[in-house]
């Protein structure tokens, strides 16, 4: 079952969620939810006990992940005190109680960071500033390492991360575990980001690569899952590490 409507969302709109998607076409919202429920299906597929939904925003992925896997328990994760209050919210209001909520940035080393919350998007939560971005609101967050945070914990099956650049630092600070656990990971690769927030993609690749992880582009307008490999993902990107494009990816 996926729900893929009711919602809190920002504004104080209790509606449908396409005004999650930024109030983009229906295409985009169905095929958001396509996505959605195809890693729903993993999950199940998977029979994950241990779900880490990184960048959790509203709760969208972090609510379908918990009904769907009623055995598991599923960590949100959420650096944004708007979205962790909407995503508290959401949590209560679909009668979960299989989710452990983490108002934290996940980073390489542990202190404080500034939360820059976007108006316009509440899903381009960024833990840095850049010409391009004006945010209406900011937040302190403490900030930890994947690996303090899954400390203790006995496996991780699949992890959700879309962090809007930090990804370089989520790996970096979350290796150990990674390494220990093997979760699939499902993720948005965004360069621009990487590299507004001061890493590259070769270097993020190169984690992959010292993860052993071998590489999916996971196509979010329905054309299905393609084998890709490091060359495959720099040579897609080749003049366009400035360009607004992402793409997903699903590691293994």
């Amino acid at each position: 079952m996926i729900i893929d409507d009711g919602f809190e969302v920002p504004g104080g709109q209790e509606a449908s969620t396409r005004l999650i998607a930024r109030q983009l076409s229906q295409e985009y919202f169905n095929s958001y939810f396509d996505e959605v429920r195809s890693l729903v299906e993993l999950t199940v597929d998977l029979k994950a006990r241990v779900i880490v939904d990184i960048g959790a925003h509203i709760g969208v992925h972090t609510v379908n992940y918990a009904i769907n896997n009623p055995a598991a328990v599923v960590y949100a994760i959420e650096p944004s005190l708007p979205n962790i209050d909407l995503l508290k919210k959401n949590i209560v209001k679909f009668g979960i109680s299989n989710v452990k909520v983490f108002n934290v940035a996940v980073s390489d080393e542990p202190g404080v960071v500034t939360v820059y919350n976007n108006g316009d998007n509440s899903g381009d939560t960024r833990i840095y500033q850049s010409d391009d971005y004006f945010p209406v609101s900011t937040n302190d967050a403490v900030a930890q390492p994947l690996d303090s945070i899954m400390d203790g914990v006995d496996r991780i099956d699949y992890i959700k991360m879309d962090t809007q650049g930090s990804e370089f630092e989520v790996f970096t600070g979350g290796k150990d575990c990674i390494i220990k656990h093997r979760p699939v990971i499902f993720m948005e690769f965004w360069p621009r980001g990487l590299w507004l927030r001061g890493a590259s993609m070769e270097a993020f690749l190169d984690v992959l690569d010292a993860c052993d992880y071998k590489i999916k582009c996971y196509h979010h307008r329905g054309s299905g899952i393609e084998d890709v490999d490091k060359q495959w993902v720099i040579k897609h990107y080749i003049d366009k590490r400035e360009v607004d494009e992402y793409i997903n990816l699903l590691l293994y």
